[in-house]
């Protein structure tokens, strides 16, 4: 199953922004109103409601798409304001808003700073007449505490002395495939990498930090690696010798043998899930140094595949980019029955690879820079 798709919606200012919908069974819609019946104040009643009719829908939006994610939160109690949800290592905060015009969207402080702050914070449209949520944004901690801090030239903001601070709801710029791509294909840990390396790029772009495969030739990960959830490959040989019945790393390594890319015995590779547009992939890649040249120099070998059991989505391309320009692109062409993308680029020492998975006719991307240090130790 794949995610529900994203639908335009126009603010009151005119802002035009993506959101997904979905909708509850009157199991979750029950469950919603009967936790919230010990509260004797309306208005307090009305926002727990929302609350959990926000959290529940959130919960069933996940469990609709391509992705297994474990959620957590108290089904006993209403959902509290601040954290009020937990998908695998992230903590969330859902914010319900009954109508697309309310301009400032109250975040209580608690959930802002500390080591039981939020990651993300989740701006959920509820629509309780049709039995319906819509997912209209995130916000990433890192990027609200820079708002906080810099807030167009105004001092720091004292969160102490305040129990709610107010944001525009145009601020919630992540999407809903953005927000699947963050809680299947990143470690919380790795949003601030995220948030550094991907300044100078647009809204629809996942950035990570600079990957040193060079640690990957010592048999470590390097520390993006790590807070990306890849792992290192076993040895090549030792891929070479997997059973038939095996799927992905050893599939690919055999597809590229069969197309002449040879991996040599001393190449070390890594890779992980990632997330193009909500599709569940994986990106493989290998490293190793050359010898006999007049420099020092490297070779990169990346590739693109499903997950097991699902296929490319059509049109998908894999670019490498060095700092002028494009040095290899490969796209899979519609009608080509092929599993995998692969290409092989060559970079001297500490020269910075940029690779790019996206779909072709669209803006939005999955970007990694590699290097290659093997002198520098991992961080």
């Amino acid at each position: 199953m794949t995610s529900s798709p994203e639908t335009t919606l126009s603010l009151d200012d005119g802002t035009v922004v993506l959101a997904a919908t979905s909708v509850l069974d009157s199991h979750t819609i029950r469950w919603a109103a009967t936790v919230c019946e010990g509260i004797t104040d309306p208005d307090e009643k009305w926002q727990a409601f929302l609350r959990a009719f926000a959290v529940a829908g959130f919960e069933k939006w996940l469990q609709e798409g391509a992705f297994e994610v474990s959620c957590d939160y108290e089904r006993s109690q209403p959902p509290p304001q601040g954290v009020n949800l937990r998908v695998g290592r992230y903590r969330l905060c859902i914010l319900p808003i009954g109508s697309m015009s309310e301009p400032l969207i109250p975040i209580v402080t608690s959930s802002i700073a500390g080591d039981s702050a939020a990651h993300l914070y989740i701006l959920i449209n509820v629509q309780e007449e049709i039995d319906q949520i819509q997912i209209i944004g995130g916000l990433r901690q890192d990027q609200l505490l820079t708002r906080i801090q810099t807030q167009e030239g105004a001092p720091s903001q004292d969160l102490s002395q305040q129990q709610y601070l107010s944001i525009s709801l145009d601020k919630f710029k992540r999407t809903p495939s953005q927000i699947l791509m963050y809680l299947h294909c990143l470690e919380p840990e790795a949003l601030s990498q995220t948030a550094i390396s991907s300044a100078q790029t647009n809204n629809n772009t996942l950035l990570t930090g600079l990957i040193n495969t060079g640690q990957w030739l010592k048999n470590q990960l390097d520390h993006v690696s790590q807070t990306l959830g890849w792992v290192l490959f076993p040895p090549i040989t030792a891929v070479s010798q997997m059973r038939p019945i095996s799927t992905g790393l050893a599939d690919l390594v055999r597809a590229l043998s069969a197309q002449d890319a040879l991996i040599p015995p001393e190449a070390k590779g890594a890779g992980g899930p990632i997330c193009v547009e909500g599709i569940a992939c994986r990106l493989y890649a290998w490293v190793w140094p050359l010898s006999g040249t007049a420099s020092s120099e490297w070779c990169l070998l990346v590739s693109v595949g499903p997950e097991t059991g699902t296929f490319l989505p059509p049109d998908i391309s894999l670019t490498v980019r060095d700092q002028t320009q494009i040095i290899a692109e490969e796209t899979l062409a519609p009608g080509i029955a092929t599993a995998h993308l692969y290409t092989q680029v060559i970079g001297s020492w500490r020269e910075q690879l940029l690779v790019e998975v996206k779909r072709q006719k669209s803006d939005r991307a999955v970007q990694f820079t590699f290097s290659f240090e093997p002198d520098t130790q991992s961080i």
